[in-house]
């Protein structure tokens, strides 16, 4: 019988990964907006994980104090420009910036939002892969899923690819049928995954 209580990482490892990937080995990476957990499934089973405290937060908390601007605004600049390494948009794309106290908008060009966007998630991800290799498998693991709401961040998977030398995927929510997009978004993926749990 299974507990009552779920771990998060549990719930959307069996959300996201199907049960060949669970048994082969693989590497759940869910960036919260605080944390970010590590998850290594293998043998069909969550064998360990570690958290790490940073996340999704830091990332817009980084844009906030460097840009002088408040930290919604900072989140939303995210969600709508942010990328890792690249954008959708032309990289001297003007991004309107509010500065607390004042009137008036300052105008800066869109690399500079990545230019603060990309060290952190470098940092964040290449500390996963560190402490990966010496306290949850001491084989570079061949899958790895990103999850959380910050994989859409344009150009994180080509950057984690270089990171974690294999590719990367936001997994593949199979088990549920989503009734709709917004379903599968990567903030509800933990919920499915729990009810996925407790059903089975």
């Amino acid at each position: 019988t299974k507990p009552q209580f779920s771990l998060q990482p549990l719930a959307v490892g069996e959300f996201l990964l199907n049960v060949e990937q669970r048994e082969k080995g693989a590497l759940l990476v869910d960036i919260g907006a605080e944390i970010t957990q590590a998850c290594w499934f293998e043998d069909g089973i969550l064998q360990d994980y570690f958290t790490l405290e940073l996340g999704g937060n830091h990332i817009t908390n980084d844009i906030a104090v460097l840009l002088k601007t408040p930290f919604q605004e900072a989140e939303q600049l995210k969600l709508e420009f942010g990328g890792v390494g690249e954008s959708p948009y032309p990289l001297e794309y003007p991004l309107q910036v509010t500065t607390p106290g004042k009137k008036t908008l300052r105008e800066l060009s869109l690399s500079v939002l990545l230019d603060i966007i990309s060290p952190r998630v470098d940092e964040i991800l290449r500390i996963v892969r560190n402490r990966t290799l010496q306290e949850l498998t001491s084989t570079p693991p061949s899958l790895v899923c990103l999850s959380g709401a910050s994989v859409h961040l344009t150009g994180l998977f080509k950057w984690a690819n270089q990171i974690f030398d294999t590719e990367t995927w936001p997994g593949n929510p199979a088990p549920i049928h989503c009734p709709s997009e917004e379903m599968c978004d990567p903030i509800t993926v933990a919920a499915l995954g729990g009810l996925l749990y407790q059903t089975n």
